[in-house]
């Protein structure tokens, strides 16, 4: 019989914790201060810039940017259905200071400052920056290496009577002034590469372990464990969520569309 290997102690675990967005870490993640001026164009413009390129996270939140990058990135192919991480899809503020924005003596905290500015934007732009600042939060890795989840989950499939498949999938079709694909390119702002077909839906999840001091301490400023969100922290050795959330969607690769270049 071949013996049960060992765990690696060379290599990271992976940050399954990941921890409320604090003062320090926005400005990190920003590359801000707080004694910035954070303007709702601004701030969008360069989440656009740092998504396209990190190294442009040096920017100044007060220097003139001007934006000619996709608001978008693109998205995975596959020739079957995929599954896509959800939490990104959240469009609420997810940035919120406890002082009300007010840092200690003069001017506002980098929390503040940009909660105004998210609350600036339209639906669209606070996803792309909510997101962004989400992906980049801090993160810590469990100590435990062996826990118990459970939850109910059910398969949710979208329906769209408007939309007719047939004519998409039809490759006899074009679109005057159009190229072959211009609808369908993952860096289009329709980004039509992919259609959500489905989605996994979860509730009452519960995350059972042997939890360790520090695994207990970021449980308190973690919202989320691996692709769960949570609340609450540990409580008699469950951390758990019983609201209803999305863990994955299901993606239909589209065809080029239009599928033929104007003539």
């Amino acid at each position: 019989e071949t013996a049960p290997m060992a765990d690696d102690q060379s290599q990271p675990k992976p940050g399954l914790w990941r921890l409320k967005i604090n003062n320090a870490a926005l400005e990190n993640i920003l590359a801000i201060k707080s004694s910035d001026p954070v303007k709702p164009a601004e701030l969008y413009d360069k989440v656009l810039l740092m998504r396209k390129s990190p190294a442009l996270a040096t920017i100044k939140m007060t220097e003139p940017i001007h934006a000619v990058v996709s608001a978008r990135s693109p998205v995975r192919m596959a020739s079957s259905p995929i599954i896509r991480d959800h939490r990104s899809q959240g469009t609420g503020t997810i940035v919120r200071d406890h002082r009300d924005g007010k840092a200690d003596g003069a001017g506002y905290t980098a929390l503040g400052s940009v909660q105004r500015a998210i609350s600036g934007l339209n639906l669209k732009q606070r996803y792309i920056v909510n997101q962004h600042i989400k992906v980049n939060a801090p993160t810590e890795p469990a100590t435990t290496n062996n826990i118990t989840i459970s939850f109910d989950y059910c398969k949710v499939d979208i329906r769209r009577p408007w939309l007719f498949n047939v004519f998409l999938q039809n490759g006899s079709w074009f679109i005057p002034g159009m190229k072959k694909g211009q609808l369908s390119a993952p860096d289009a702002d329709t980004e039509l590469s992919a259609l959500p077909i489905s989605f996994i839906a979860v509730k009452n999840l519960s995350i059972k372990a042997n939890w360790s001091v520090t695994d207990v301490t970021n449980s308190n400023d973690a919202t989320d464990f691996g692709p769960f969100e949570v609340n609450g922290g540990i409580v008699n050795n469950t951390l758990s969520h019983e609201g209803i959330q999305i863990i994955g969607w299901m993606l239909q690769q589209m065809r080029d569309l239009p599928p033929n270049d104007a003539p």
